[in-house]
This record gives structure tokens, C-alpha cells and sequence, in this order.
């Protein structure tokens, strides 16, 4: 009998695994601090071209990724493990030793999506791994093995390797593997994401083992995988598993990869690829982008794991999907900050105008895991376009979730301008993005060197030390990145050594401007943006390089939305200081409510005017020595100018933004948008000194006033304010008053970027066939109105009001509906 192998039910057979578990443990190779990966026996057929360095032989030097380091570093050293392990004892029979955290890890089980705890213990240990690895802290350590301990223990509790948080997790799996799968978003048969949990525990079990040497956990890790593999995946045959792989499960096919290089037992890769999603690999390979509506981290770790196959199968069509995919998500479907999606969602381009005034934005575990995507793909190709990905990301995104006076994590970024971010609290949220937020501080050193064959590679411009002890060189880089635009490469070394250093050239330096000097002596450089400059000699101790990295500034449009703009500084992105308005400080942090709901007024926010050109030659920089920026721009509620302030988004933290700014490209376009805010005022208050009765959609008591009836609709909250519409085919109505004495008409408030396909009824009769409403898209909130014909009235005290959507569309978001006497405005349809 094998230690994986876990049908240990009798005393007999559980002493005999209790023993050959000691042994196994006994004889596990010493651990040092250096967290070096294991020599696995499962070796990979294609081998990196470029590798990364330990944390461990990297050292941050002062400056905002140290000064977010330790903050998260006293973080995770407050968490207390034992609230984290609660829902695990629980679920192994075992009496939990605290009580859960709250927020997400204790959700009430009778609310609409229950319970989802026990990811952010995986998130624990990966985190507190690296961080051990990169610090070498014996506390960091001692926390580590109890928490492997406990998990061992809830596992041998089980007698058969399950090991899951999940409430009745085994009773999922159960009907899960006799085919009865039902999965919704999330869920598996009604249960929140078992499999995203497992994930994050066999990926917390694996950095634990690979990064801070617990040697504890590699049983643990491989008796799970054991577990799923046996008892679910031979189970399902392949229709069935790709009904399953549509629920999130991170990169399940990643961790079985992981295993079998660890184990070089082949089970392992099989069920690797058999944790293929065919829904997103086969598109991929043959290089189609379908990621329209789909959920957006659901995907990315997928292709993650896609790779890893790659590297251990050989197989290409893995590489060719993970290449792809990242290209897909990082040329077209990024927002400036280089995150994706809206809402967790990928989105058609055509839709970018619209959702860009949402106040969700990118969500901060997709661009972790993008980064993680990176890493990967990198290793395989070393190509510096990753790298310059890497850095935007890194800066504009990471670096910038993270708030300075708890070190915690935004959820979202919005993209809207004038929005701001929440953090999550520190014992109460435990949002997804509180987990990633835990790791990525931990592995800032991760990327800012690597090597090849060749030599050094010089990725991203942070103080920081390097110790690459097999070449026996140590590397200093000193730099004030990006206040000044240079930094300095010191090398020790004990005895000469001939070998070559790459450093970027980064996209965002034009062909020609980037300084190279060799101890001091200006070098003739011909490499072009986005590649490496290559100095191959014979270094000394004490030799320097120095590289001038000459930034400016630059406007970049996102998709399909060109009367928007972001303004950047090399590679970082300047945000506009927009104040406080209607925010007190600790509204910043939130507990389970992870969105930043208290918009303003579109109209209210300063936009900017004029073309490219005219707004870059505007944008002077600060006289002080702190990177700042002036600008010029105007709100259209109002006709005088103010200037603002733009800073690097990452240094604001606690107040309103425009990371985007609403562009008009003359003062016609300006003029004319001027006089199309004032007639909707007008006509606004028209329709309420004319009302004769009104519903607030989206509202209940209203709409129950007005004896609403809907087949297929849905109702939300935009610029504050509630709304509904008719999606799939459906429709909604309402039973209204009407004033026969005088002429009867409808006052209908839309959003002015959305887009439908939809007929308004009096009674059953169009009032709107072949008639479009608002032409022309616009930002904000505008109101319509419409005649309604006399024959429709006649006799009658009230109306039924009806919007529906044709074929299988949906109508423009309504957020006020009036019925009015008079005569109305001039811009009434008829």
C-alpha cells in the first residue's frame, strides 16, 4: 500500500499509513529559508527558457513595494489560524478551537448564494509561504507547520483523504459523481464553489511544500488529489466533467500538474488534461475569442494550468491556448490599468462606452492571476512584451488596490470618472481580492530579475538586492523609479565572470533615448521599445551599469470609446485628484459590501477639450520634486474651468478619481453638449410641474402602487439611482393615471448608452413602432417624450404602460416613468 493510497478504514491499515507517513516525513530532504522547489521526479518535457529567482535571493529595498510588503506582512501576522481552520474542523467532525471570521467565510447559509468558507485559508498559506520564503521569519514558519498540522488533522479525520471546508461538501461530490451536476455561475448543485475552494488549498499545500519547505504538506496535497481523482474524475465520464468545469474552479488542471512533478506518477497529468474546459481550450487553440458574457476569473487560472500541461505533455495546442488567451485579454480586452473586464465579466467592445460609467471596473484576482499567466508564459519565451505587461499591471493595478494605512485590498477599480474604491476591513470582509491581496505583496521581488542561459535579465526598475549565489554575483540596483527616470545596477562578484546582462527596454522609451553606461561610459544602444538591451563582457567587482529611462507623457483611448482618454507617464498611469465629495474616510472600508455605490453626477465631473495634441501640450508637471501634474478641465454642469491635480494612481488611495476623462475633441462638441444637459433640465422640470401621476421603477412600493406586471425583467441601481428593463423577449408594465382634459403624454427617463430593441404600448397599442428613441448615445441620465394618440384615451381614467422587448432583446434601462398633461416640450416624439 502506498501513502496515496487512502482507503484507510481500519485501525490496522491506518497505523500501517500513520507509520510509513513518519518515515516518509523523517527521511524529507532539510529545508533552509532559500525555499528551493523540490527536484520532482515528474521532469518537464519542455523546459523553461528563462527561469525566475527565489524570493529568497531577492531583497526589496525602500520604497512603496517594501512599504506595502511589511504592512501586509503585519497583517497576516494578526490573522489568527484557528478562525481560519473553523469551517475545516467543522466539517471533519472535529470541534472548531475559535469561532469563523465573519463576512464572506460566514455567510449565512439561508442567504441566495450561502456559505463560501475556506478559500482564504489556501490564500493564508501561499501567502505566508512566500512571505517566509522571501523573509526567512521563524515566525512565519511556526504558523505555517500548525497550520499544516491541522489540516493533516482534519484530513486523517475523514479517513479517506477529503479535505474541504464546504458545508456538506462530500454529499455535492457525492451526486456529483453519479452524474447529477447541476451547475449556475458559482454553484454546483446549489453549493458555492467547492471546486475554486479545493483549488486554493491544493495551490496553498503546494507553495507550502515547494517555497517554505513543509514537508507535511505534500501528503496532505497529494491524499486530495487522490481523493478527487478517485472518487469524482473516474467517476465522470467526459461529457458529465465538462458540465462540472463550467462552475469556477481556479486551475485545478494546474494543481494536478503540480503533483505529478512531484510524484512522476502518471495518474496525475492524465487527470490534468482531463481538467481541460473544452468551452475555452478548443476556441483558443485555433486562436477565436469568444469571451463575450463569459465570467472573467473563472477563465484566467484555466490557462495557467493549460501551460503547466504544456510543459510536462509536451503537447502544443496547451501552449497555443494559453498564448492566445493572453494575448486575447491583454491587446484587447484591458483597461488602461492593465486589469480586465467589468462587473467580473468580459464584455463586447461595442459595450465599452457604457461600461465604462459602471462602478465596478476590473476586478483585482484577475489581474493576480493574469500576472500569474505572465510568469508562466514568460518563463517559456522570455519575450520583454510581457514584461512591460507585467509592469503596468504591477504599478497600475496591484500596487494600487492596496490602500497604505491597513495595507488591505480593493475588490474593483472603477473605470468611471469621478468613483472611488472600498478596501476591505481586516477581520470582516474576506472578499476574494482580501486573499489575493495577502499574496501579492509577498512576491514584489518576484519578477524584477530573472536568467537564462546567457546571464542576467533585468525586468522592472525597483531598489532591490540580488544574490545569485550559483554565479556567485550579487547585484544592487539603487533607483528612486519613476520620481527620477534612471536607475543603478552595482555588481559584486568574488572572481571576474564572463556573462551577459539584459535589460529592458521598456515600450514606453522611444527607439534611441535609452542611456546605457558602463561604469560611467555612455554605450551606443540601437534596440527598439518592448525588447532587451544585451551587455555581454567580462565583469569586475564594483562595475556599474546605469540606465536613464527618459519618461513622458502619452494619452491612451480605450476600445471603441475614443471620446475617452487616459493620460500616462511612461508606464504610469496619472490619475486626477477629485476630492471628497460626499465621502467621509471611513467609507473607504467595507466589510461584505465590496462596491463603492455613492456616484456623482456625471455632469458634475471635469471633463477635458480638444484633441490629442492640445490636451498633452496642457498637461505641465509640478515645480516640486514629487511626480505631479497639472491639468485644465471643465465639468459641463458648469461653464468655468478648474485645474487638477494628477498624480500616479497608485499614491490615491482615499478620494474620487478620473482615471478616464471624458473627452470632447472641440468647443462645438463642448457647446453642443452644453445645450443638450440644459434642454433635458428643462424638460425635467416640465414633466414634474406637469405630472399627473409617476412610478420610481425599480423601486417595490412604487411599483406595487402601480400594479406592476413583468414577464422576464430585472432591476438594478445606476448613477444611484433604481431602474428596470425587459431582458430575453420580456416585458413589464404598469397601470397609470391619466388627465383626459388636456393633451396626455409619457415622460420616460433612459440611460443614454444603452441600446434596445423595444416597443412602449398604451394598451396594448405601440405608441413607438418605427420610431427610435435617442439616436444618439450619451453619457448620463435622459428623459423622452412621447404623445400619446387621443383614440387611445378616450373614455378612459388610467392606462397600462407597457415596455417590451422584442425577439429575444431587452429594453433601455428605465428609471422614471410620468404620465403628463399640457402641452409638452419641443422635443417630444410623436
Amino acid at each position: 500500500m502506498s501513502l496515496t493510497d487512502h482507503t484507510i478504514r481500519n485501525p490496522i491499515m491506518k497505523l500501517v499509513t500513520a507509520l510509513l507517513a513518519f518515515v516518509f516525513m523523517s527521511l524529507a530532504p532539510l529545508w533552509s529559508r532559500d525555499g528551493a522547489r523540490p527536484a520532482g521526479v515528474g521532469q518537464p518535457l519542455v523546459p523553461p527558457s528563462v527561469e525566475l529567482f527565489k524570493l529568497s535571493q531577492v531583497q526589496l529595498g525602500e520604497g512603496p513595494f517594501r512599504q506595502s510588503m511589511e504592512m501586509n506582512r503585519r497583517y497576516l501576522m494578526r490573522l489568527e489560524p484557528d478562525r481560519l481552520l473553523a469551517w475545516y474542523r467543522r466539517e471533519a467532525g472535529l470541534t472548531p478551537k475559535a469561532p469563523a471570521y465573519p463576512g464572506w467565510e460566514s455567510i449565512p447559509e439561508d442567504s441566495e448564494w450561502g456559505p463560501l468558507p475556506g478559500p482564504i485559508l489556501g490564500f493564508y498559506l501561499s501567502a505566508m509561504s512566500m512571505l517566509y520564503e522571501s523573509t526567512g521569519d521563524p515566525g512565519v514558519l511556526e504558523r505555517l507547520k500548525y497550520t499544516v498540522e491541522e489540516l493533516d488533522a482534519c484530513q486523517r479525520a475523514q479517513g479517506d483523504g477529503y479535505l474541504l471546508p464546504t458545508v456538506n461538501g462530500r454529499q455535492v461530490f457525492e451526486k456529483v459523481a453519479k452524474g447529477e451536476i447541476v451547475t449556475d455561475g458559482g454553484m454546483i448543485n446549489g453549493v458555492a464553489e467547492p471546486t475554486y475552494v479545493m483549488n486554493k488549498i491544493m495551490l496553498g499545500l503546494t507553495v507550502a511544500y515547494t517555497r517554505a519547505g513543509i514537508a507535511q504538506a505534500q501528503p496532505v496535497l497529494i491524499r486530495m488529489a487522490d481523493w478527487f481523482g478517485q472518487n469524482v474524475l473516474d467517476k465522470l465520464d467526459d461529457k458529465q466533467l465538462q458540465t462540472l468545469l463550467v462552475c469556477e474552479d481556479g486551475s485545478l488542471n494546474e494543481d494536478y500538474a503540480d503533483v505529478y512533478a512531484l510524484t512522476g506518477q502518471r495518474q496525475y497529468l492524465d487527470w490534468a488534461k482531463r481538467l481541460t474546459h473544452r468551452a475555452m481550450f478548443d476556441p483558443f487553440v485555433a486562436g477565436n475569442d469568444i469571451l463575450d458574457g463569459w465570467h472573467a476569473n473563472t477563465q484566467i487560472p484555466k490557462f495557467t494550468g493549460f501551460f503547466r500541461v504544456y510543459q510536462f505533455s509536451g503537447e502544443k495546442d496547451y501552449a497555443s491556448a494559453a498564448n492566445s488567451f493572453w494575448d486575447t485579454v491583454v491587446r484587447r480586452r484591458s483597461w488602461v490599468i492593465g486589469g480586465n473586464s467589468t462587473d467580473e465579466h468580459f464584455f463586447p467592445a461595442s459595450q465599452t462606452r457604457r461600461l465604462i460609467l459602471e462602478g465596478t471596473g476590473p476586478e483585482t484576482c484577475n489581474s493576480v492571476n493574469m500576472l500569474r499567466l505572465t510568469e508562466a508564459l514568460y518563463c517559456g519565451s522570455g519575450e520583454a512584451r510581457m514584461a512591460d505587461y507585467y509592469e503596468r499591471t504591477l504599478y497600475n493595478h496591484i500596487l494600487a488596490a492596496h490602500e497604505p494605512e491597513r495595507g488591505m485590498c480593493a475588490y474593483y477599480t472603477p473605470m468611471r470618472p469621478g468613483h472611488y474604491r472600498v478596501y476591505s476591513s481586516e477581520f470582516n470582509s474576506f472578499w476574494c481580492c482580501t486573499g489575493t491581496g495577502m499574496e501579492s505583496p509577498t512576491k514584489y521581488g518576484a519578477f524584477i530579475y530573472a536568467h537564462d542561459q546567457d546571464g542576467l535579465i533585468v525586468n522592472l526598475f525597483i531598489p532591490s538586492e540580488l544574490n545569485w549565489e550559483e554565479m556567485g554575483v550579487q547585484v544592487q540596483q539603487a533607483t528612486r523609479f519613476p520620481d527620477e527616470p534612471r536607475t543603478q545596477l552595482t555588481l559584486s562578484l568574488k572572481a571576474p565572470r564572463e556573462f551577459a546582462v539584459k535589460i529592458r527596454h521598456p515600450w514606453w522609451v522611444p527607439a534611441g533615448a535609452l542611456g546605457i553606461r558602463i561604469n560611467g561610459e555612455l554605450q551606443k544602444d540601437l534596440t527598439l521599445p518592448s525588447s532587451y538591451t544585451q551587455i555581454r563582457r567580462l565583469w569586475k567587482n564594483g562595475d556599474s551599469i546605469g540606465v536613464d529611462l527618459p519618461m513622458r507623457l502619452s494619452l491612451e483611448h480605450p476600445a471603441e470609446a475614443c471620446d475617452y482618454v487616459a493620460v500616462l507617464f511612461g508606464p504610469l498611469v496619472l490619475a486626477g485628484r477629485l476630492g471628497l465629495t460626499g465621502l467621509d474616510h471611513d467609507e473607504f472600508w467595507q466589510t461584505t459590501d465590496y462596491y463603492a455605490r455613492k456616484t456623482i453626477p456625471l455632469d458634475e465631473v471635469p471633463a477635458l477639450v480638444g484633441d490629442d495634441a492640445e490636451i498633452l501640450s496642457a498637461v505641465p508637471r509640478g515645480d516640486g520634486a514629487a511626480l505631479e501634474f497639472r491639468i485644465t478641465a471643465r465639468a459641463p454642469a458648469s461653464e468655468s474651468s478648474q485645474e487638477i491635480i494628477l498624480v500616479p494612481f497608485y499614491r490615491l488611495s482615499y478620494e474620487r478619481y478620473a482615471i478616464y476623462w471624458k473627452r470632447y475633441g472641440t468647443q462645438t462638441d463642448w457647446s453642443k453638449e452644453r445645450r443638450r444637459l440644459d434642454e433635458n433640465r428643462r424638460g425635467a422640470l416640465w414633466a414634474q410641474e406637469h405630472t399627473v401621476d409617476w412610478v420610481r421603477t425599480g423601486e417595490s412600493i412604487s411599483e406595487r402602487e402601480h400594479a406592476l406586471e413583468t414577464v422576464h425583467s430585472e432591476t438594478g441601481v445606476a448613477e444611484s439611482r433604481h431602474w428596470r428593463r425587459g431582458t430575453d423577449g420580456g416585458w413589464f408594465s404598469y397601470l397609470m393615471k391619466i388627465d383626459r382634459s388636456s393633451a396626455v403624454g409619457l415622460y420616460a427617463e433612459f440611460h443614454g448608452l444603452d441600446e434596445g430593441d423595444f416597443d412602449i404600448l398604451i394598451d396594448g397599442h405601440s405608441i413607438t413602432a418605427g420610431k427610435g428613441l435617442m439616436a444618439e448615445q450619451t453619457p448620463g441620465i435622459f428623459g423622452e417624450f412621447l404623445r400619446v394618440p387621443t383614440a387611445l384615451i378616450e373614455g378612459k381614467d388610467s392606462v397600462t404602460v407597457k415596455f417590451q422587448s422584442r425577439l429575444r432583446g431587452q429594453t433601455r434601462r428605465l428609471f422614471e416613468l410620468r404620465t403628463v398633461n399640457g402641452e409638452p416640450p419641443s422635443t417630444t416624439r410623436e
